[in-house]
């Protein structure tokens, strides 16, 4: 502030008027000595990030502190990439990044891109822009193909061939029978390798309908351990299933990869995982080897992992999240486990593991940033309905006796260990270490029945053969009916024994886990040619890759425990040329174990209609890149350049002034010393004293900088001079330097100007 008082410059000792000056620490200064207050640093309006590039990703990183809500956008905003703690960055792939920043932009942020890096988004969106439009093109060719036939092909198709176009990781979840294969071969970009990892009855369904539909491609369909041994060749579409795919290399420097493993891996490889549901635990074979396949095509350069199928939650939440980590899109969906685990209610179990509760609402939007998912009623309303038949089966008193004595204890007295049990496939498979939920459960099984695991097991696996058998006299009473009707017919059921009966039959076909895909093939067309009655399988083997619509009845003896596997089969009738409503009846025997059952079903159900379900599309949008203003980046890089330019130039005149400010202490201290004012000060004042080491000098030198750099004593934000905490103290270290300061006052002086090294310089070493 101006002088009010005339004095003596403490500069250059010249006479100073009132006004003339400036008054500082106690202080005069002429016009001539006084230092001139570098100019604030430029703070923007609205919170930076920068991007740049960090290993073979693009990096996101804010320019400033962000908290409370502001860094929860930036989180939400940044969802796809992946935390690295040791830059305190946000790195994303190159084609997520465009993304990204458009969703940084939407939420307020100024992104500043380099322009090498502009040009890179620019280049990614118009190969994107390139492979829709080329997709599009293809979905017209395909769909005059179909109107030669009085076919079509719907628009709701279009839009997921166009959207699979669009995405390097996707989830087409689309209902059963909606034609999720003809997307997905449409879809793919016409130069590229592609391999195509898919149950093994599903091989000769990819290869008739590549051949049928994209006759540009060619086909290698393997068979057998080992067949793998190389990767795609571009334009080549090389189709395997999950069971024989190859082990990745074991990550050991000494290891020899075998082929494919040694090879190196095509850039803009494509890969397909059909029914991905196969892939939902993290530790199976097949699973790890999918991934590790992924991971090389990204890694490679234009990657693309597409996941199909209709069920991408069959049981318990944490399968979907196995499902997304195969096609590296579960972060982008939900950021992190922890938040998926919250999303959908989740809570540590009494007994370890994690008990799910109800999804949230958020949930349904989160998986649509990454899965496609249609159901029949919204985008084929004129496709005939399902409904559904209980039919009352009884059994008789024998039966009865035999199930209450194998089931009656699990039932009435553990349902919670009874329905986790029937959760798993099969729980005794490897020992339950891993899930002391279930260990729990299995050890109180133990206590009430004082069997061992595997006799419960094969009980409970006994008692629901054993109710299958009992429905058969049932379930034949009702063919009968649909033969004398001359009325198609479809049977399913868990069990071989309600299928086997129909090996013999006149008129029957069967199809399980040992039928051919050849044959399979034969008993499909003559049953949609009119050349059979029916044809009975089990759920599991059934379930997939087959067209049976000219039945509109099905026939469920019971059920599978998963809920998905069930609806994959219901939808081998009602689907694509179906022309009538479909009737599933459903044989329920008046017995606690059929009852238990359903109610298991009802529970998983419940999840997956909050979660999945809720996530479908109804009214397709468009399919848009994300839009960036990539002139505005560009421009707001060249502004970037110039701040930090003007930056540079403030950070230079501040260390100017720290210099001029030196300078007038020392000729501050000489003069002092020479009117011995310090000296003095130190008799006229007990217990206070001038600077006796290096260290106290330097404290003294660096106050005084500091209060020359901070008039406003913090009053402006400009990261010049103390911070706000600390000003109040140091204005008043400076007020007492000159009368000399007490031994505590040097030393926290000394301390708290440390902090402030970058504006001052480093204190000397302690001697």
């Amino acid at each position: 502030m101006q002088n009010r008082y005339p004095g003596k410059c403490a500069g250059c000792r010249a006479a100073v008027a009132v006004g003339q000056g400036s008054y500082t620490n106690g202080r005069v200064m002429c016009a001539k000595c006084e230092p001139v207050q570098a100019p604030a640093p430029v703070v923007p309006a609205t919170p930076r990030v920068r991007v740049g590039r960090l290993r073979d990703g693009v990096s996101f990183t804010p320019a400033a502190f962000l908290g409370g809500e502001l860094f929860a956008k930036y989180r939400t905003a940044c969802a796809g990439a992946i935390y690295v703690p040791e830059h305190r960055t946000n790195v994303a792939p190159l084609e997520k990044a465009t993304g990204i920043v458009a969703a940084l932009t939407a939420a307020g942020f100024l992104v500043d891109v380099p322009p090498e890096i502009v040009g890179a988004l620019q280049a990614v969106r118009s190969m994107q822009q390139g492979l829709i439009i080329n997709a599009d093109e293809r979905a017209s060719e395909v769909d005059a193909k179909l109107r030669e036939r009085g076919l079509v092909l719907f628009a709701f198709q279009r839009f997921g061939i166009k959207w699979l176009a669009s995405r390097m990781g996707a989830l087409l979840a689309d209902e059963m029978g909606l034609g999720k294969t003809i997307q997905a071969i449409v879809a793919f970009p016409s130069a590229s390798p592609i391999l195509v990892i898919c149950p093994a009855v599903a091989k000769g369904v990819w290869a008739r309908e590549i051949a049928r539909w994209r006759p540009d491609l060619r086909t290698t369909i393997l068979s057998g351990r080992g067949s793998l041994t190389r990767w795609p060749e571009a334009g080549e579409v090389v189709i395997t299933n999950y069971d024989i795919l190859p082990e990745p290399p074991v990550d050991k420097m000494d290891a020899v990869p075998l082929a494919p493993w040694s090879g190196a891996m095509p850039r803009n490889l494509v890969l397909v995982g059909d029914e991905a549901h196969a892939i939902k635990s993290s530790k199976a074979k097949r699973t790890i080897a999918f991934r590790a396949i992924a991971k090389r095509a990204f890694d490679a350069g234009g990657g693309r992992v597409w996941l199909i199928t209709g069920t991408p939650l069959l049981n318990k939440p944490n399968e979907l999240w196995n499902v997304l980590q195969a096609a590296d899109i579960a972060r982008e969906a939900f950021g992190s486990w922890d938040g998926f685990v919250s999303e959908f209610g989740g809570s540590p179990g009494e007994y370890g593991g994690i008990e799910w509760g109800t999804p949230s609402d958020r949930v349904k939007d989160k998986i649509k940033r990454v899965c496609l998912r249609r159901l029949r009623v919204d985008v084929l309303p004129e496709l005939p309905v399902k409904t559904w038949q209980h039919v009352p089966v009884a059994i008789n008193k024998t039966v009865r006796l035999a199930l209450d004595k194998t089931t009656k204890q699990l039932t009435t007295i553990l349902p919670t260990a009874w329905e986790k049990i029937l959760s798993d496939d099969d729980p005794f498979e490897s020992k339950p270490s891993g899930d002391t939920e279930l260990a729990r459960a299995i050890v109180e099984a133990r206590q009430w029945m004082s069997l061992t695991a595997s006799t419960n097991f094969e009980a409970m696996s006994t008692g629901r053969a054993l109710l299958a058998k009992a429905k058969i006299p049932s379930l034949i009473e009702m063919v009968e009916n649909f033969e004398e009707n001359e009325e198609p017919l479809v049977v399913f059921s868990a069990y071989r024994a309600p299928i086997d009966i129909f090996a013999e039959r006149p008129g029957w076909a069967v199809i399980t886990g040992d039928t051919p895909p050849a044959e399979r093939t034969k008993i499909e067309d003559a049953f949609q040619a009119g050349k059979l009655k029916g044809v009975a399988g089990t759920i599991k083997a059934m379930g997939v890759a087959i067209t049976l619509t000219h039945a509109h009845h099905a026939i469920f003896v019971d059920r599978e425990f998963t809920p998905g596997l069930n609806d994959q089969a219901e939808d081998r009738v009602c689907r694509i040329g179906q022309t009538r409503g479909c009737i599933i009846h459903d044989l329920v025997a008046d017995h606690p174990l059929d009852k238990l059952l359903y109610e298991i079903l009802g529970k998983k159900e419940m999840i997956i209609a909050k979660s999945v379900n809720a996530a479908k599309r109804v009214n397709e949008d468009p399919v848009e890149l994300p839009e960036v203003d990539f002139q505005a980046l560009t421009a707001a890089a060249l502004e970037e350049a110039r701040i930090a330019e003007e930056a540079a130039r403030l950070i230079a005149a501040q260390r100017a002034e720290i210099e001029s400010v030196r300078a007038i202490y020392e000729a501050e201290l000489t003069l002092a010393k020479r009117e011995g004012r310090i000296i003095a000060a130190s008799f006229l004042t007990p217990g206070r004293r001038g600077p006796t080491n290096p260290r106290e000098t330097w404290a003294m030198r660096a106050i005084i900088a500091l209060n020359q750099l901070d008039p406003d004593r913090a009053g402006v934000h400009n990261d010049v001079g103390w911070n706000g905490s600390d000003t109040h103290f140091g204005h008043r270290l400076g007020e007492r330097l000159f009368e000399g300061l007490t031994d505590k006052e040097w030393e926290a002086g000394a301390a708290m100007s440390t902090k402030y090294w970058r504006q001052v310089g480093r204190p000397p070493e302690p001697t």
